[in-house]
Order: C-alpha cells, then sequence, then structure tokens
C-alpha cells in the first residue's frame, strides 16, 4: 500500500505516513463514512486524467517504441544487404522481405506489451509518456497495479485498437474518464499536479511603487528635482 498524498510505501496497518504524516483514515470515533483509497486521491491536487493529456501520454510513447523499431530495422536491412552483397544471389528478396516486415510487426507488438507492462506494474505506475504528463496508473485501492491486471490492460488496448478505437474514445463520456482497458483491467489514471516545491517559483506581482519606478515619468520627474 502507498501514501495517497505523496506515494511512499506503508505498512499494512499503518495509518500515518512516516514521510508526509498524511492520515490515511478518518479520525476514531466519528461517524463520518471512510472514503475509498480512490475517493481520497481525488482532491486538490489530484484529478482523473482526461481524454487529450492521456492521448498525449500515448502518443509520447509511441515515439519512444518507434525509435527502437527504426534502429532494429535499420540493423535487419543492413544485414540483408550484407548478405546480397557478399553473394546471396540466389535469395528471393519478396521472400525475405515479408518475413522482415513480419518479424518486424510481432517484434513490435512484443516490445510495447514489455514496456506498457513492466512499467505500469512497476514502482513507478507510469510509462515514460505518463511521467511526462504526470499521469500514474493505480486500482481502486490506490495500490500499484499487479502484473496480471497489467497485462489485461494492454490486451485491452490492443481490442480497442481492433473496434476502431472506440475503447479509447469511452474517456469523453465517462465521469471517472476510463477507457475500456481500464474496466476490463480495473484500473484508473490519475493526473497529479507538481508539489509547488517542485513548481519554478514565479516572480511576484510588482506593488504599484515598483511600477511607478520602472515608467519613464518618474525617473524624469527625479532627473529634473535633481536639477
Amino acid at each position: 500500500m502507498h501514501c495517497l498524498r505523496c506515494g511512499a510505501e506503508l505498512e499494512k496497518d499503518q495509518i500515518a505516513c512516516s514521510k508526509c504524516g498524511f492520515l490515511e483514515d478518518i479520525t476514531p470515533g466519528t461517524k463520518e463514512k471512510k472514503k475509498t483509497p480512490l475517493e481520497l486521491m481525488i482532491n486538490a491536487d489530484r484529478y482523473y486524467a482526461g481524454f487529450w493529456r492521456r492521448a498525449g501520454a500515448l502518443m509520447l510513447d509511441l515515439l519512444i517504441l518507434s525509435a527502437f523499431v527504426a534502429i532494429l530495422a535499420g540493423v535487419i536491412g543492413g544485414i540483408i544487404y550484407g548478405m546480397s552483397w557478399l553473394g546471396h544471389h540466389g535469395v528471393d528478396f519478396r521472400i525475405i522481405g515479408s518475413f522482415a516486415i513480419g518479424f518486424g510487426a510481432v517484434f513490435a507488438v512484443a516490445l510495447s506489451g514489455v514496456y506498457f507492462i513492466g512499467f505500469e506494474s512497476s514502482k513507478y505506475r507510469a510509462t515514460f509518456g505518463k511521467r511526462i504528463m504526470s499521469l500514474y496508473v493505480t486500482t481502486k485501492e490506490g495500490g500499484t497495479v499487479s502484473r496480471g491486471r497489467a497485462v489485461i490492460r494492454y490486451w485491452g488496448k490492443m481490442l480497442s485498437v481492433l473496434i476502431l478505437f472506440g475503447g479509447f474514445w469511452m474517456v469523453g463520456w465517462q465521469k471517472k474518464k476510463r477507457t475500456l482497458h481500464d474496466y476490463l483491467a480495473g484500473t484508473f489514471v490519475l493526473y497529479q499536479i507538481r508539489p509547488k516545491s517542485q513548481r519554478k517559483l514565479e516572480p511576484e506581482p510588482a506593488t504599484d511603487q515598483s511600477e511607478a519606478e520602472r515608467s519613464s515619468g518618474f525617473w524624469m520627474r527625479r532627473f529634473l528635482q535633481r536639477k
């Protein structure tokens, strides 16, 4: 189990986070209904991730994966060219080309599976694209996604692609912004705003006096007074 505020790992029966002091439970003796871990996550700095932010994260992930696939394609192409240059002229390059395309497709699916399943079930709970967009995947209990859930989630994405990306568009009308693969895996994607301590400090707004000092009229009056 992880802290709902800072993400630090907690003991099984631990109520308060030893890192940031956040209380996981309500005050004993009150009759207030205890909120679920996911409901506690949705507060001033956490929201259900919307369509465009999730789409941006997916585009970044696909760019990263495409770079690896392009490198592999270049290596395979170089090997094929080297074989032909060394004298293997009896090879039908149409067959080799078809094999290379098929192998590339299988490799791309396998690589993307390892990428999404591995990172979303890790301690980061997010791929590189999601981390850049301040997103992470979680369960209803607020914990890390298990490897099994991550596998279901990945193949749920493939199913969404087969039905003309219909599973992705579900985010637009779902209150909790869940896609088809989120429903299948029992997961949620949250957007967490960076803490103020990690943001760039913005300059304080200028006061009336400082604005006056910057104006040309102020300096002109000072110049005339000195004369």
